[in-house]
């Protein structure tokens, strides 16, 4: 049985605050990440997420993303992100997946949260969820046709 400890967050549009939370990621440090539809973005709060006394919430945020490149430019500009995953691989090669529910496409993100590239399909007419398997491979579940 899992047991509640804390949350993090709270109502708003400043970094550490969301309007509509819909997705959450763990990467291989502990760290979370939490995607946020009513502010268009993805947030990186580092691990621990809890002070020495256990009982304080520690909201050290290390990044905010909307999905833009690292030299600036747009990849995708988040317009409803509901999803958020994470690949496995132990190597400097770990990739952050958002899907934008509006646009109908998965942004794949470095680990500082800057976009690489955008993902789409036409069989993405309604894609509901993102998950990576232990062997980094993206499944997409899409809410039937």
């Amino acid at each position: 049985m899992a047991t509640f400890l804390k949350s993090i967050g709270g109502r708003g549009t400043i970094p550490g605050q969301f309007l509509y939370p819909s997705g959450v990621a763990l990467d291989k440090d502990g760290n979370v990440y939490v995607v946020d539809s009513g502010n268009a973005r993805f947030q990186k709060f580092k691990a621990p997420y809890l002070t020495g006394d256990n009982q304080t919430v520690d909201n050290s945020i290390d990044y905010v993303s909307n999905g833009v490149s690292r030299n600036g430019s747009t990849v995708v500009q988040f317009i409803k992100p509901t999803r958020i995953a994470i690949s496995s691989e132990i190597s400097e090669a770990n990739t952050i997946y958002v899907l934008d529910e509006y646009r109908k496409e998965i942004v794949e993100c470095d680990m500082d949260g800057y976009g690489l590239t955008s993902i789409s399909q036409p069989a993405f007419s309604k894609p509901v969820d993102i998950a990576v398997t232990n062997g980094n491979t993206l499944c997409i579940c899409i809410r039937g046709r």
